[in-house]
């Protein structure tokens, strides 16, 4: 039994994983906005012979949108297939109720490879052990492998670990075979994602370190003859036919099967340049070596000079040749990834830059506290990040010292995976396995030394003299995993649907947000906000369409089954697709930022994409920024200031109430109705002191703009007494459409509100 110890721990593993990812099903829905289409195009296949919609008319009305060139296959179909499979030998659930624990099962099968990749790497069911751990419990994976998140990252963690497992073996092993599965699960990945790049240039990065290690060794050997020998010899072994079955196949079969079905990835020159380039010079030095075609003291010369060769060429010919010069500012760009997006993209936060900071706050322990508030306070000490960094640190160490160079594989996967969330941040979830691998390093190296210290056991006891040693050891690792699993549990538990809200019945038991009937069918929760919403749309039909920010597109179609006159999609805002799909989002971003007073001028417009409804919705408050940002093409960028009642006063007979935001407040003079009654003034705190900043004459109502005072100096705008809070509009915001519809209900425009249940509005258009 003790010889099959690692088996109890790797399930208990496994369990981990699985329920902390499954808890987001306890709302019987679907998370965040994209798995939306993804489920809808997925259904629709399981239903109607496997085939997509032509064009998909719920999207971009009354245009419509084809299927095939706008949806990722693989998640479309990969659930579904499965799905029908398993109903052909007797499961009955829902195909919903399936979709959604679906990212849990492929978030959970990537644990279990994890522990193989650790178990291969490092020659250590430990290690395997340690890393399956982390990626069980590390948000920085976890968050997009969950229960509801139907998205194409599930599928990709799975693929993604199965190729580096499989290119690692086939090293290991010296196999054809596994350098062809590496290969096959790559492609796999790009059909599935088009983060699919950074694997390409991980593997063909990884060689290429090696060769300019080998140029580096060659360099010195020749200035001291001898010295540099032995790590020469050690190199060129590792760089022999065994790395060539691992490389080869990868690159040759992935390429094949995403030329043969160019679905996710559009393969650009300076990628694929990079692979051959990479892959021609290992094939061409074997060859010279091999056959004997060059003399051995002259073959070890051949990789720094074809690098000092490409090098030139690539700098010189970039001035005379478009191709070159594309190539060098592609490879430019993936060695600077960090490139402002343009005026969309920086409107969208997970395709905006990221930061270290982005990297530890996914990696580290910062929601333990709330699992375990007595001992919240060391949390941050106990956290990943820094496990990671200490592995790096030794890794890098221990591939100097040992020459394994397999150890520089896993130090260049940590490092590039924080690379490319410096690129963008929805890139976090590729740093989870890196820093899982680095972290289960330190583990197993911490141990391995805890144990060569340790001072024997009595052989007839079974008892041993504990040391200083020891005793570090084991708190550090148990405190470890403590807080990380701490840290899982609590991330877990507060993710879930963003389209309706935890609701607890009388038991105190969080309700889920659809009941979902045993032929597929579902109804939602009526004392949800959206879900009211989505109802009322539902009954107006599919002849008109509904007209809100992009950004609940798919959640219209989705639950609504209406028309959306924009999605997630954020299709033509490309140049080239701009003629077929208008450029819809500068379009609605102009509109809503456009005074009141110009309202006809768009009536064609709305006219143009049928737009029976508009939704405002309360989180759109929080979003006039990047509205404001499309629509000025990142010129000029305005926002609300929210303010809460924080105070009441007594003041020269009157009652005057005060509305804070950090240092500053809003006191409004009111009547025994506590309607304002005169102009409000425009404070700021500092020192416990308020010093006045100027007055603020308009109160924006449902009854619109109402002058309170003409009281100077003014500092224009207005305050906007809504539902949803109180709110400071400038004076650049103030008659716009979009202020109007959601602070003044429409006033004085040709609508009438149809729905409104405070935190979603819903108006009608009269043309």
């Amino acid at each position: 039994m003790t010889q099959h110890w690692h088996l109890i721990i790797l399930l208990a593993i496994i369990l981990t994983s699985f329920s902390f990812r499954a808890m987001p099903a306890r709302f019987n829905e679907l998370q965040a906005l994209d798995p939306f289409l993804f489920y809808r195009m997925s259904d629709y296949t399981l239903n109607n012979n496997w085939q997509l919609p032509e064009s998909d008319m719920l999207r971009y009305y009354p245009t419509g949108v084809d299927s095939h060139e706008y949806v990722t296959l693989l998640p479309v179909y990969m659930p579904a297939l499965i799905y029908s499979g398993l109903t052909a030998v007797g499961y009955s659930e829902p195909y919903l109720n399936f979709a959604i624990i679906f990212p849990a099962i492929m978030g959970t099968l990537a644990v279990l490879v994890m522990y193989f990749i650790g178990k291969d790497l490092f020659n250590s069911r430990l290690a395997g052990l340690f890393a399956a751990f982390f990626l069980a419990t590390t948000p920085a994976f976890l968050t997009r492998t969950s229960a509801g998140f139907f998205e194409k990252e599930p599928i990709a963690g799975l693929m993604m670990l199965l190729t580096v497992f499989f290119f690692i073996r086939a090293f290991k092993k010296d196999s054809w075979v596994h350098g062809s599965f590496a290969g096959i699960f790559l492609g796999i990945l790009g059909l599935t994602w088009g983060g699919v790049q950074y694997f390409y240039l991980l593997t063909a990065g990884f060689v290429g370190i090696l060769f300019g290690v080998n140029a580096i060794l060659v360099v010195l050997d020749y200035l001291f003859p001898g010295n540099f020998n032995n790590a020469l010899e050690k190199l060129e072994e590792f760089m022999g036919m065994r790395m060539i079955k691992a490389f080869l196949p990868l690159i040759a079969i992935s390429v094949f099967i995403q030329l043969l079905l160019p679905i996710s990835l559009s393969f650009n020159n300076a990628l694929i340049t990079i692979c051959a380039g990479i892959l021609g010079i290992m094939l061409v030095r074997f060859g010279l070596k091999k056959y004997n075609l060059m003399k051995e003291d002259s073959v070890k010369y051949f990789v720094p000079g074809v690098l000092v060769f490409a090098i030139v060429v690539i700098l010189i010919g970039s001035m005379f040749s478009g191709f070159l010069a594309g190539i060098l500012n592609q490879i430019v760009g993936y060695a600077n990834p960090s490139d402002t997006p343009g005026a969309l993209g920086t409107t969208i936060a997970e395709n905006m830059p990221g930061s270290w900071d982005e990297v530890t706050g996914k990696l580290s322990n910062s929601m333990a506290g709330q699992a375990l508030p007595q001992l919240g306070a060391l949390a941050p000490y106990f956290t990943l990040w820094v496990f990671a960094v200490l592995g790096s640190v030794l890794l890098a160490y221990k591939s100097i010292k040992t020459k394994n160079y397999m150890y520089v594989f896993v130090l260049f996967w940590f490092v590039s995976s924080i690379w490319s969330v410096f690129a963008k941040i929805r890139l976090t979830f590729l740093v989870g396995p890196a820093a899982a691998i680095a972290g289960a390093f330190f583990f197993m190296w911490l141990i391995n030394k805890m144990k060569k210290t340790e001072i024997m056991r009595n052989s007839t006891t079974f008892t041993s003299k504990i040391n200083l040693v020891s005793v570090p050891v084991i708190i550090i690792v148990s405190l470890a995993l403590l807080f990380n699993f701490a840290n899982g549990y609590a991330y877990s538990s507060v993710l879930g649907p963003s389209i309706c809200f935890p609701i607890a019945d009388e038991n105190g038991n969080i309700r889920p947000c659809l009941e979902i009937n045993e032929d597929g069918t579902y109804s939602m929760d009526s004392n949800q906000p959206w879900y009211q919403a989505m109802e009322f749309l539902e009954g107006t039909g599919q002849d008109n369409s509904v007209l809100s920010w992009w950004d609940f597109g798919y959640w219209f179609q989705a639950r609504g089954n209406k028309p959306s006159v924009a999605d997630g999609g954020n299709l033509g805002d490309n140049p080239e697709e701009g003629l077929k799909y208008g450029g819809r989002n500068k379009e609605i971003a102009q509109w809503f930022t456009s005074p009141t007073s110009s309202w006809s001028e768009h009536v064609g417009w709305l006219k143009q994409y049928e737009v029976g409804y508009i939704l405002m919705d309360y989180t759109l408050i929080g979003k006039f920024g990047a509205i404001t940002s499309i629509a000025s093409g990142g010129q000029n960028i305005l926002g609300f200031m929210e303010f809460q009642q924080s105070n009441t006063y007594q003041r020269d007979g009157q009652t005057v109430f005060e509305f804070s935001n950090g240092p500053y407040a809003i006191w409004m003079p009111a009547d025994e109705n506590g309607n304002a009654e005169s102009s409000l003034k425009f404070m700021v705190k500092q020192d416990g002191k308020y010093y006045q900043q100027g007055y603020i004459n308009d109160v924006c109502t449902a009854s619109g703009v109402m002058h309170i005072g003409d009281e100077e100096p003014s500092i224009g705008g207005c305050v906007a007494m809504s539902s949803l809070g109180v709110y400071y509009v400038p004076p650049e915001a103030k008659d716009t459409i979009f202020a109007n519809l959601m602070f003044m209900d429409g006033h004085g425009l040709p609508l009438e509100k149809v729905f409104d249940n405070v935190y979603v509005k819903i108006y009608k258009v009269l043309y």
